[in-house]
């Protein structure tokens, strides 16, 4: 379903793209719409199959743990609250990103919940390894900026700080979740 979202809205063009991208001068004029959408738009159509290829791979990846919780449609909440946060970081900490497009730092932040919510296979190898995967890049990234050949694949700008914003988000959700389910007896317990 995701998919077909940014098929419609990649169809909408240049103008569709500038009305829903983060804009942070536009945001501050009450356009708050953009703090959401502009995760959801992309540089073109390059981008946006990179975005919906990786966003297929960690649901396959994570295939058990989406049929364990019942439904992907219960990955809808996780993502608008990550969009979310993520344009939060990006207004409070991240003065320099004036524009943003792209899912990257959503996926970031659910491919974090992934991994928490993987506990019937942790403490596997194979669950070390995507830690170890995902923090490795975010290092990589703070150190040397963007990955090889990701800003030719994108067709524009790597916004690494996208990544790390959508980890950071990713575990604070997990956080919170955590708290909740030891609060509220009723609460799930993951």
């Amino acid at each position: 379903m995701l998919l077909v979202v940014f098929v419609l809205l990649e169809l909408g063009g240049n103008e569709l793209r500038a009305a829903l991208r983060y804009e942070r001068s536009l945001i501050a004029d009450g356009e708050v719409w953009r703090l959401i959408t502009g995760h959801f738009v992309h540089l073109g159509w390059s981008h946006m199959l990179m975005n919906a290829a990786s966003l297929a791979v960690m649901l396959w990846v994570f295939a058990d743990n989406t049929a364990r919780d019942g439904a992907l449609r219960l990955w809808w909440s996780p993502t608008v609250i990550i969009a979310l946060a993520v344009s939060l970081l990006f207004l409070l900490l991240v003065p320099k990103l004036h524009w943003y497009v792209g899912f990257s730092g959503v996926l970031h932040g659910l491919i974090v919940i992934a991994l928490w919510r993987g506990k019937p296979f942790w403490p596997s190898i194979n669950w070390w390894l995507l830690v170890v995967a995902v923090s490795a890049k975010l290092l990589y990234e703070a150190v040397f900026g963007a990955m090889p050949g990701s800003a030719d694949l994108a067709g524009g700008p790597v916004a690494t700080a996208a990544h790390l914003a959508g980890a950071v988000a990713g575990v604070a959700y997990c956080a919170s979740w955590w708290l909740v389910s030891r609060v509220s007896p009723d609460s799930p317990t993951n």
